[in-house]
């Protein structure tokens, strides 16, 4: 067996190298000439059944690389909640315990080295796995341990802080735009808000259960489930997913489903009670930006590039009013994100919260009309699905028109 080749350490670097992808496959890391143990296949299947990522060792331009397949979809530590964060740290350390009773150990074995696979954190970082038994690479993960009381008590205040610090900070022209446009500023506001907190259990995880016949009605469940059962999608991030409830009937549809929101404590109710249980769906701490930032950071190549349908359920109300977007921010982002198809619960201004809102800040331009006008400039075909007191229609998107 030929050595494996001494490359460079970095996530950057298979960014910048075109012909690191060789079919399907796509090269994660490039590792030291030390690292040769990782190809003993008992090793191998070992490592893998401890939750680290499946690999392969190939063959390719006449030297030895580690691959893997793509990712389903970006995540790092600043995109989970309490929970998932707590799975991955007790995951990291039995590996590490693992490994020294069979004479290796983790040299980097930080969360930011862990990727969620639906429910199961998997480490990523083949490159840090070393021969002997010093536990140097524990000590950070330890001191984030350290930091979960915190985590548990304010839901995500001092250790969300401390995770989103690898999240680019704003240009300094991004914050005076916002400090004048007010309904920017309502977007930092909403932002800090997530920093310094969430005291107790969010009034947001009770959405459904404490308004069942406004919020989860059999109706809309028909017009959804016969939307996605037309359109057959295969990937669906549910943007604004609360607790997941059509995240559920997605995934039972076929689907692979991102399901994220940006309160923690309804992703992290999400998450108990799909673990374990084999659903196809990841949950992540998450808004529309923030699903843009993790596809734009360093996973960006190692994941599909597009998703088949979004899903935008009694959301748009929230983004245009609460954090300032207009339909073409929505689009825009839409369009990032390489959605084949978008699915828009439309709650218009006969809502409650929606007449107060626009009585506070005046929105003309807020209307069913008006969404469809501006979808239409990036997808060919629009339809609406009405039913009940036509205040919350259903709709869809589809036919990109830079396909």
């Amino acid at each position: 067996m030929s050595e494996l080749v001494l490359l460079d350490d970095s996530y950057q670097g298979v960014q910048n190298a075109p012909n690191f992808h060789v079919g399907n496959r796509t090269l994660l890391r490039r590792v030291d000439p030390h690292n040769y143990f990782l190809a003993d296949p008992v090793l191998k299947g070992f490592l893998e059944k401890m939750n680290v990522v499946p690999y392969a060792i190939n063959l390719y331009d006449n030297q030895n690389f580690i691959e893997i397949s793509p990712f389903f979809f970006p995540n790092s530590a600043a995109n989970w909640s309490y929970s998932m964060y707590q799975n991955c740290v007790n995951s990291i350390l039995e590996l590490n315990t693992q490994l020294n009773s069979l004479g290796y150990c983790l040299v980097d074995g930080h969360c930011f080295n862990t990727v969620f696979f639906y429910t199961q954190p998997v480490f990523v970082d083949l490159g840090s796995i070393i021969p002997g038994t010093a536990n140097d690479g524990i000590k950070e993960l330890k001191s984030y341990r350290k930091a979960l009381l915190s985590y548990r008590v304010t839901s995500a205040a001092r250790t969300r802080s401390r995770l989103d610090s690898e999240i680019e900070a704003p240009r300094y022209t991004d914050v005076i735009r916002d400090l004048i446009c007010p309904d920017h500023f309502v977007s930092w506001r909403g932002r800090l808000a997530r920093l310094v907190g969430y005291q107790g259990v969010s009034r947001w995880r009770h959405y459904y259960s404490a308004n069942p016949d406004e919020y989860c009605d059999q109706p809309k469940e028909e017009v959804v489930r016969r939307i996605l059962e037309d359109i057959k999608p295969k990937t669906v991030y549910d943007v604004g997913c609360n607790t997941g409830h059509y995240a559920y009937i997605a995934e039972s549809l076929g689907a692979d489903v991102v399901a994220c929101d940006p309160d923690p404590d309804c992703v992290d109710y999400l998450y108990r009670a799909i673990k374990g249980k084999g659903r196809r769906i990841l949950p992540l701490v998450a808004d529309l930006d923030d699903l843009l930032r993790a596809i734009e950071r360093t996973y960006s190549n190692l994941r599909p590039r597009h998703v088949d349908t979004v899903m935008m359920l009694a959301l748009v109300h929230h983004l245009v009013y609460r954090v300032g977007y207009s339909f073409e921010d929505i689009f825009d982002r839409v369009r990032k994100l390489g959605a084949g198809s978008l699915i828009i619960e439309f709650v218009n201004k006969k809502d409650a919260n929606v007449t107060e809102w626009d009585n506070k800040s005046s929105k003309p331009w807020y209307g069913l009309e008006q969404l469809c006008t501006v979808g239409e400039r990036y997808f060919r075909r629009c339809e609406v699905h009405r039913f009940h007191d036509d205040e919350r229609p259903i709709v869809v998107f589809s036919e990109r028109t830079d396909v």
